[in-house]
């Protein structure tokens, strides 16, 4: 009678692995049957590194009965994608898949599929759970820091996993967070962190809510430092440009922060500057700069008043002056001058001429009692002067 000899394909069953050049992996082979049966091993052939596909050389390939083994070398075993080719006395070929090579251990990954920018929006994030003894089962939780420094986590109902996709649901406190990790466990009691940049970046912005008007005043802002890869945390500087046009910077001790707010505090010299820049600064070192407009200084010129006359010589008379202020605003005396006996302007010694805050003071000689119409010149860094006068010193 005849017999039915079923159709089979060949399979080839790994039955050990090579992880290092020179050593070898092993494979049963079921040689197929009917038509499909096969008879020998013709090449092993694999991918090398550069993407091209090579044939093992014969001499590293051995085959006794239905066993199979392949000694590997420092090129191979870089290889991929190994297939053993087989053949019949036909000449019919078949290919079969073989995992000849063990995979390293591997840490998981994670790649960033949504980013959010506001609570109430969810985050989602593929993950590659990792290989070998580094492999991870599931996500415990979500860690990061919160807005005041202290540590936060994402649990519960905001985090779920689903095979290979983590979501992580935002509320009003997370998404002020930043440095956020996926905390991976196993079933061994092993963990892994590994950061994930779950919030869209977002430039920092900034509001000035009031605005100097006088030196001793402040300028208030409210600041959104931003999200994500954007995110400031604190103030670098503020910087301007003083009334002699170089670049000025607010000493640090004028600025404070306090949450979002900021405030500014002016003196008598940066009162008259202006382009004022804010910077923002974060702990990784970036930086982002926004222009602000800190002033609110009307342009107002100096004016001085008598409030002390000197009736001797060896007296001296006190004038209040009020600087100015915006484009008009000075900042110290270049000189008093006033009209002589004879009719001539004459200058009163520097040495005689003291200025404390907004008052001057001319003391008063031999010469200078019997002068008339007194003028104080006002200068500032500019160069800029304006006179003021005439002034009765003497009374």
């Amino acid at each position: 009678g005849l017999v039915n000899i079923p159709e089979a394909d060949p399979t080839v069953t790994e039955t050990s692995k090579a992880s290092s050049s020179g050593q070898s992996a092993t494979a049963t082979i079921d040689w197929g049957s009917g038509t499909k049966a096969m008879s020998s091993v013709s090449k092993v052939t694999y991918q090398a590194t550069n993407g091209t596909t090579y044939a093992v050389s014969s001499s590293y390939v051995t085959v006794n009965g239905n066993v199979f083994s392949v000694r590997f070398n420092s090129t191979t075993i870089k290889g991929t994608n190994f297939k053993v080719v087989l053949t019949n006395a036909s000449g019919n070929t078949f290919e079969a898949e073989a995992g000849l090579v063990e995979e390293p251990a591997s840490d998981p990954t994670a790649t960033v599929t949504n980013q959010v920018t506001a609570s109430g929006q969810t985050a989602t994030v593929t993950v590659n759970w990792g290989s070998g003894d580094k492999a991870m089962t599931s996500v415990s939780k979500v860690s990061y820091t919160t807005s005041t420094g202290g540590a936060g986590s994402i649990t519960g109902t905001n985090l779920t996993v689903s095979g290979d996709t983590v979501s992580v649901k935002f509320n009003t406190t997370s998404i002020k967070g930043k440095d956020f990790k996926l905390v991976f466990t196993n079933g061994n009691g092993g963990t892994f962190e590994l950061p994930v940049d779950l919030l869209a970046p977002v430039d920092p912005t900034v509001t000035v809510t009031s605005r100097a008007a006088a030196a001793g005043g402040s300028a208030k802002m409210t600041v959104d430092w931003g999200k994500g890869s954007k995110a400031m945390t604190s103030v670098k500087s503020v910087t301007y440009t003083n009334a002699s046009g170089s670049s000025a910077t607010i000493s640090s001790s004028s600025i404070t922060t306090s949450g979002t707010t900021i405030t500014v505090k002016f003196d008598a010299t940066s009162i008259k500057g202006k382009n004022f820049r804010l910077t923002l600064q974060n702990d990784s070192g970036a930086t982002y700069t926004l222009d602000v407009d800190l002033l609110n200084v009307s342009d107002v010129a100096p004016t001085a008043t008598v409030t002390q006359t000197a009736a001797s010589a060896g007296q001296s008379a006190v004038i209040t002056v009020n600087w100015g202020s915006g484009e008009l605003a000075m900042d110290s005396v270049s000189k008093v001058t006033y009209k002589t006996t004879s009719g001539s302007t004459g200058t009163v010694s520097s040495s005689y001429v003291t200025t404390s805050g907004n008052t001057v003071t001319v003391k008063l000689n031999a010469t200078y009692i019997k002068g008339k119409e007194f003028s104080l010149v006002l200068k500032n860094s500019s160069g800029q002067t304006t006179t003021l006068g005439p002034l009765e010193l003497v009374g």
